[in-house]
Formats: structure tokens, sequence, C-alpha cells
């Protein structure tokens, strides 16, 4: 499937171009504007939106275009030969039945002692104020 064609874009098409048209032929083919069509027209609109999301994800998250090349997630190159950014910490973890994953350049120590550094500073100052109304109250 050409997703560009389905999308009707050219191959240059920017991102803005691309969410642009998807809204426009989301809207445009929605089953639920078709409600009160004959059966054949809400299964063809069905069809028509399927293939305008399944063509707005894969050219707006950055997928290699080419079927015959492996797309694998870790690929540095994206659709248009450009070098994609790879991010310099990756973490992952489980709390309960969830699970949690992070991939960017801030280093997930330095979110963790900030969040408990603020943490720390609310206590401070809670605490202080704390003890000025206590020193006034007993005054």
């Amino acid at each position: 499937m050409d997703h560009y064609k389905v999308l009707g874009l050219p191959k240059t098409a920017t991102k803005l171009e691309i969410r642009d048209a998807f809204k426009k032929l989301a809207l445009l083919h929605h089953p639920d504007k078709h409600s009160n069509s004959p059966q054949a027209e809400i299964d063809e609109c069905t069809e028509k939106f399927r293939a305008i999301c399944e063509a707005y994800d894969f050219l707006i998250n950055d997928q290699l275009t080419s079927s015959s090349s492996p797309s694998t997630s870790s690929s540095p190159v994206s659709r248009n030969g450009v070098r994609r950014h790879q991010p310099k910490y990756k973490a992952s973890g489980a709390f309960g039945d969830g699970e949690w994953t992070y991939e960017g350049d801030i280093d997930p120590q330095s979110i963790k002692n900030f969040f408990y550094g603020a943490a720390f500073a609310g206590v401070l100052l809670v605490g202080s104020v704390v003890l000025k109304v206590a020193k006034k109250v007993l005054d």
C-alpha cells in the first residue's frame, strides 16, 4: 500500500501536511458520520477509514517505507534518509500491574534527584511556616 497515495499526498509531504490530510479524510470517511447510510456504504467508509488511519500511523511514526528492508525500532535512519535522534538513556521497570519505559536525553537519576530535592525543599518550607506560626501563637 502506498501510504502517501491513501492520504493524497506527494512523497515530500511534511508531518504537518500529513496530519492535515489525515484530519480532513478521517472526518470525511469516519464510520459514525455514515451511520444512517446503507450497510454497503458503511462498510466501504470503515475500510477507507482503516486505511487512512494505517497510512497516518505509518507516516507520522517515521517508519521505513521500503517493505523489503526490515523495519526495526532501533534503526537510526528514518523513511526520508535523515538520521533519527537516538536517546542517550533508556530505562524500564514495573510497578503493581503496570510497566513503564523511558527513552530520553535526561538521566533518569537526575529526574529522581530533582523530585527528591523538590520534596525536601517542600518539607523545609512547610516546616519553617509551621515554626513561624507556632512562635506567633506562643508569644
